[in-house]
């Protein structure tokens, strides 16, 4: 069992992490960090139709969705390989299924 010291150094960590995942620091830019699964040119080429006020908020809500829920996943990945008695078996990462 975890003490309330390492609970919260832990969750410091991870919100550090996250923080780091979503924005880079150095280029002042946001991360696109989901995998597609389809070419990229094929993606920009359909978001590049999609420029209106309704399909670029759409394709902004998806990506930021993508993100996020590769973000919290990937903290969940981490758990689980830590604490669940299966944990050995899963993959290092996301993107390694």
């Amino acid at each position: 069992m975890l003490t309330v010291e390492a609970t919260n150094t832990r969750k410091a960590k991870l919100n550090l992490k996250k923080r780091e995942l979503i924005f880079d620091e150095e280029n002042k830019k946001p991360i696109k960090m989901f995998k597609l699964s389809v070419p990229n040119e094929e993606y920009q080429s359909w978001k590049d139709n999609n420029k209106d006020g309704y399909g670029a908020f759409t394709f902004k809500c998806a990506e930021k969705w993508a993100e996020l829920m590769e973000l919290e996943m990937g903290m969940a990945l981490s758990i689980l390989k830590k604490c669940w008695k299966y944990g050995n078996m899963l993959p290092d990462s996301l993107y390694d299924i």
